[in-house]
């Protein structure tokens, strides 16, 4: 769920999250929404990159199961 705080930026015209950025425990982080696919009639992540200061995980879904 998202906080009130956090700040998101949308694609603007399907309005999917293209970027999160949310403090936790005073630190900054940042996720990265790359690439999304229809899974149903539901638009999900693919692929997407998290980062807090010098850490990066990348993160590729292969399959969702709903």
């Amino acid at each position: 769920a998202y906080l009130p705080e956090d700040d998101i930026i949308y694609h603007p015209t399907s309005l999917l999250p293209l970027s999160l950025t949310s403090r936790y425990n005073n630190q900054e982080w940042q996720i990265k929404y790359n690439k999304y696919h229809i899974i149903n009639q539901y638009q999900l992540a693919q692929q997407f990159t998290i980062t807090q200061g010098n850490f990066r995980i990348k993160i590729i879904i292969h399959s969702w199961t709903i």
